[in-house]
């Protein structure tokens, strides 16, 4: 959470001090503008969720250190609200994965179509409100593709 918190305020880690441990941690979330909750990881797991449909999987949009917006994709931990210099923060968790955009190669007219997870990447914490919407996963022999819901605003053209 300091790097988050370092991130947000452009500051070395060391400058944030120390911070308040305590979470209020939630098992599921609703996304702005998505049709379904997406769970977190820890409740699939609790609830035994092996033969269901995995819904921990999300499309998040961040800046990059370059400041230009990226595209990623991860599963999500746990959601939490967190309290820090007096205010709340609802952040999330996740596990970031390596992914190969095959679209164009594979014949669609517009990129993050056919998408084939890697390889988990590293962890990390997050505002809720990078969070685009949750995602589906397709195995297809020993490969896992990513499966996205929403019409893109070029599809409706």
């Amino acid at each position: 959470m300091v790097r988050y918190y370092a991130n947000l305020l452009d500051c070395a880690p060391r400058e944030i001090g120390n911070i308040n441990r305590t979470i209020t941690a939630w098992a599921r979330c609703r996304l702005a503008e998505d049709v379904d909750a997406v769970s977190s990881s820890e409740y699939e797991r609790r609830r035994d969720a092996v033969n269901e449909r995995t819904s921990s999987v999300v499309q998040l949009s961040q800046r990059n250190n370059d400041g230009n917006l990226i595209t990623q994709y991860a599963k999500v931990i746990h959601f939490f609200v967190h309290k820090f210099r007096g205010s709340e923060e609802t952040l999330a968790y996740i596990q970031t994965y390596h992914f190969t955009d095959h679209s164009l190669e594979l014949g669609c007219t517009q990129e993050k179509q056919i998408i084939r997870l890697n390889r988990e990447g590293p962890k990390e914490v997050v505002c809720i409100t990078a969070l685009d919407e949750g995602i589906g996963i397709m195995k297809r022999a020993d490969k896992e593709y990513l499966i996205l819901r929403r019409r893109t605003l070029s599809d409706e053209e």
